[in-house]
């Protein structure tokens, strides 16, 4: 039994990457901890993106028990979608379950934590709505250094191609974190205490491939760093602590892009039409709106139509070099903004990614449940939907791969619990990355991009945890270990189950008296 546990977030780091940095020195922090304790992979959430999976962690259960199965939630039209927040968790959070069993949590940068659900410290994430973060408000009198907390980085520098210079101001956001972080850690009372280092997830993004290729050495600056923040930790882990390092999701090189709404189209599932970009498009954080910015500042605009796109595509060379001149030359430098005006015509639209880049989980739009589509038996409805289905699995790319290795249904996911408009059909993460986008002419382009991989990282250490390698594990296994770890009792209905990692074990409680809560 742990008198307290600290979980420190890695966001998006993978085995993959840190065992090399590991054996290369720039992590020894990490490698002891690993070492010592227990390690394992950890497969996330189907999609494994930072919402639903973080949110996973926090609850034990699946999104669709949890309700928040992506960033944006869809009403009742596929053309509007609500960002998610912590009001639409729907099942009791591992921090709420403690603070009824009297214990006292510390949350910096926990996704999905926006509103606060609780009056204990709290400094919620990008996902924040407004521009203050820290709650209660009163801490920023109290700790001077959450006065100027800042929740992303500068995203002009890495939109303009300036990488040192955003290593460096991606550093510089995590130091000024750790201030605060340390403020708190060493002067609130807490039991549980959270931190999330975004910073891996944003540097990934921008350079994963280079990362993985020791390119680019500038950019282990960061990892170094968040090592030395670590042995930090571990150096001031109070008596009888246990420290959990975890990540949400892995990240993966993708070389191949697969443009599905525009397989969709040809397929016969959607329709298109001439609309402002902006309607299809929807910003789900900090960073995003920082690109939104850049971009709004620009002096002139150009509208794109889907005519104009037409003749482009007529002839591929010249496309291909249209799209080369955008991404190198008019995006970062140039006082341009190009708007690509096409959208989906969701009324004749049956099957799609509603919201191009911002989502990849696939919708069908029946008109029972979404006012733009059109009603569908039940008959129909499963047809359709084993008709996708059957197809994506089937599909392969222009090298002979299949973009997908499975393509599985609400219920294989969800089980038994399933959100009224969730998501019909979801993907295995393959070779090949999904975009919605309509700015291509061709289904599959071959370029490299750094996205989510299905399966994160995992360290466990303290005086009562094992030294080991665990199998891979699942994200939903965490909450219910750690519930387990202050020796309380587990709801019954949780998808995960406490990891064997004690030194000395004890029986597991299990307690129905919260199963129906929804706080």
């Amino acid at each position: 039994m742990a008198r307290r546990i600290a979980v420190i977030g890695l966001d998006g780091a993978t085995f993959d990457l840190l065992d090399q940095l590991m054996e290369q020195g720039i992590m020894p922090n990490l490698q002891h901890l690993c070492r010592e304790g227990t390690r394992a992979c950890l497969r996330s959430t189907i999609p494994p993106y930072t919402a639903p999976a973080w949110t996973t962690f926090a609850t034990g259960v699946n999104p669709g028990k949890h309700g928040c199965y992506d960033f944006l939630l869809p009403t009742n039209d596929l053309e509007r979608f609500d960002l998610c927040n912590s009001t639409h968790i729907q099942v009791p959070t591992l921090y709420e379950l403690l603070h009824q069993a009297g214990k006292r949590s510390i949350l910096v940068n926990l996704p999905n934590s926006y509103p606060p659900k609780l009056e204990s410290p709290t400094i919620t994430d990008m996902l924040t709505v407004g521009d203050n973060c820290v709650f209660p408000e009163s801490l920023k009198q109290r700790y001077p250094s959450l006065q100027h907390y800042r929740l992303a980085p500068n995203e002009e520098l890495q939109v303009k191609g300036k990488l040192s210079e955003y290593v460096d101001d991606i550093v510089a956001v995590e130091q000024g974190h750790m201030v605060g972080v340390k403020d708190l850690w060493r002067q609130e009372p807490w039991d549980l205490f959270y931190y999330l280092f975004s910073s891996t997830d944003w540097i990934s993004h921008a350079m994963f491939d280079k990362l993985m290729d020791g390119s680019f050495p500038k950019a282990y600056d960061l990892f170094r760093y968040i090592d030395e923040q670590l042995g930090w930790f571990m150096n001031h882990l109070p008596t009888d602590t246990h420290l959990y390092v975890l990540s949400d999701h892995g990240f993966k090189v993708y070389h191949h892009t697969f443009y599905f709404n525009k397989w969709l189209e040809q397929q016969g599932y959607l329709t298109t039409k001439s609309a402002p970009a902006q309607r299809f498009h929807q910003n789900i954080s900090k960073q995003d709106d920082q690109k939104s910015q850049l971009q709004n500042k620009k002096r002139f605009s150009v509208s794109i139509s889907g005519r104009m796109m037409q003749l482009l595509s007529a002839v591929k060379p010249i496309e291909r070099l249209a799209r080369w001149f955008y991404h190198t030359i008019a995006k970062p430098f140039l006082p341009i903004k190009f708007n690509l005006d096409v959208t989906i015509d969701f009324e004749k639209t049956t099957v799609c990614f509603p919201k191009g880049r911002t989502m990849t989980a696939i919708y069908i739009n029946d008109g029972r449940k979404y006012k733009q589509g059109k009603p569908m038996t039940d008959a129909q409805y499963l047809q359709l939907r084993t008709e996708v289905k059957t197809k994506l699995e089937n599909l392969c790319g222009p090298d002979g791969q299949r973009v997908t290795p499975r393509v599985y249904t609400k219920e294989e996911i969800y089980g038994t619990v399933i959100p009224e408009r969730c998501p019909d059909l979801f993907y295995e993460f393959g070779e090949y990355w999904f975009v919605g986008q309509f700015h291509s002419s061709e289904l599959f382009i071959d370029e490299v991009s750094s996205k989510h991989g299905p399966v994160g990282m995992l360290a466990i250490w303290g005086n009562n945890v094992k030294a080991q390698q665990l199998s891979e594990q699942q994200i939903a296994s965490i909450m219910p270990t750690i519930l387990h770890d202050f020796d309380q009792s587990l709801p019954a209905d949780l998808d995960g189950v406490v990891l064997p990692i004690f030194k000395t074990a004890r029986p597991v409680r299990h307690t129905d008296l919260l199963d129906s809560i929804r706080l």
